[in-house]
């Protein structure tokens, strides 16, 4: 379970992975180019391939996601333009509303309760890894531009 929250210019994403009961560090959820943030949460091998297909460019060979409807890869992307785009691993995107997070369903909903009432994502996202089980590590803060 993971957690990548968006709002007002900052991508906040915590830094744990979990599997079989145990809490493991992950890569960075977050990576940022040209192409504005990309955020990802689920399957970790689905989420490297899907950040790797984003540094180069959204190739239109896309890459190949685990089938398994556990951990299932979600993506958030923040364009240059500061739009916010969701999709799954069949890498359709469409716009998501403000504010938003993705990953786990306990999270969301307290790092959104702590957006709308005034937090920044990183704060949020710091929040939520207090008091949320499902999300840990340190927080990874990204700015669009």
């Amino acid at each position: 379970m993971s957690i990548v929250a968006y709002k007002a210019g900052e991508m906040a994403a915590d830094s744990c992975s979990f599997s079989g009961g145990r809490r493991y560090p992950s890569e960075p959820k977050i990576v940022k180019s040209d192409l504005g943030l990309f955020g990802t949460v689920g399957r970790n091998s689905d989420g490297y391939l899907a950040r790797g297909w984003f540094r180069s460019g959204m190739p239109t060979e896309r890459p190949e996601f685990s089938d398994e409807k556990d951990d299932e890869l979600h993506i958030m992307w923040v364009k240059p333009d500061g739009t916010v785009w969701w999709a799954d691993r069949r890498l359709s995107f469409t716009p998501m509303p403000w504010p938003t997070s993705i990953g786990n369903s306990t999270a969301i909903d307290f790092v959104e309760a702590a957006m709308l009432a005034g937090m920044t994502a990183g704060d949020a996202v710091a929040l939520g890894i207090q008091h949320c089980v499902w999300i840990g590590g340190a927080v990874q803060v990204e700015r669009i531009g």
